[in-house]
């Protein structure tokens, strides 16, 4: 199969032709559907050697996944030939501790470095991928493939931020999106879905912009001519982890 792969640290991508994978015990191959682009690639291409320490390139990029399952090693018996499923990027997480068994890989206590697919082990930059455990697959149901690949990654970053902030974003509160690219809009989704606040999407582009209201935002400033007065008295809210997750308003 033709995959698009890193080959040394520091080096421009290219494709190659690979054999197709086949899984071992425990293991899933999945058909690739969607396979998304990310800021992080370009990180991961400029790494140099020492970073890599035991997964250093050859292998495939692409770490926002989904498909269908295509195959199953001798033992899996949570998924079968056919499922829809997205890919949970989270390979280093030990999967005993407690952050793992809950549900949150992404904070597991054991985990060294950043390891998943496109990032040290082959990725979906390519028509099939192998995942090595099946508990890194998340059944997507009737949700298209195409469409759900980029929420293992840039919605499930957005979603973690919005999470932690939603207790001081109320019904009638203000939340301000600052930069309406492809993470600002799962942003302003979220917050949609999630809240009833008016929602104030800011950025410098007015395509940007113009996505953010189809989306959601009730209201858009270029981010030049924003004042305090066109989006109300605003207050950040505080986090344990972020910082600054989100804002509200506090009245006039």
């Amino acid at each position: 199969m033709l995959a698009y792969r890193l080959l040394q640290a520091q080096t421009q991508p290219e494709f190659q032709e690979v054999p197709d994978p086949h899984p071992g015990p425990g293991q899933v191959v999945v058909r690739v559907a969607g396979s998304g682009l990310c800021h992080t690639d370009f990180t991961v291409i400029s790494r140099d050697r020492s970073y890599w320490k035991n997964e250093r390139p050859p292998f495939t990029l692409g770490h926002e996944i989904a498909g269908w399952v295509e195959e199953v090693g001798t033992g899996v018996t949570k998924v079968q030939r056919g499922d829809a499923v997205a890919v949970n990027p989270s390979w280093a997480s030990c999967g005993c501790c407690h952050m793992c068994r809950s549900g949150e890989e992404n904070h597991c206590l054991y985990q060294k470095a950043i390891r998943a697919p496109g990032v040290g082990y082959d990725g979906g930059h390519a028509p099939y991928v192998l995942v090595p455990e099946v508990r890194f697959l998340v059944p997507i149901g009737n949700l298209d493939p195409i469409e759900a690949a980029p929420l293992t990654d840039a919605g499930i970053t957005t979603y973690s931020a919005i999470k932690l902030a939603l207790p001081g974003i109320w019904p009638g509160s203000t939340a301000v999106v600052i930069g309406v690219g492809g993470l600002g809009l799962y942003a302003v989704q979220f917050l949609r879905q999630l809240t009833g606040a008016r929602i104030v999407a800011v950025d410098s582009t007015e395509a940007r912009l113009k996505l953010a209201r189809e989306y959601g935002a009730d209201d858009s400033v270029r981010f030049y001519a924003l004042r305090l007065r066109e989006v109300g008295m605003i207050k950040f809210l505080p986090t344990a982890r972020t910082g600054v997750s989100g804002t509200s308003s506090s009245g006039s």
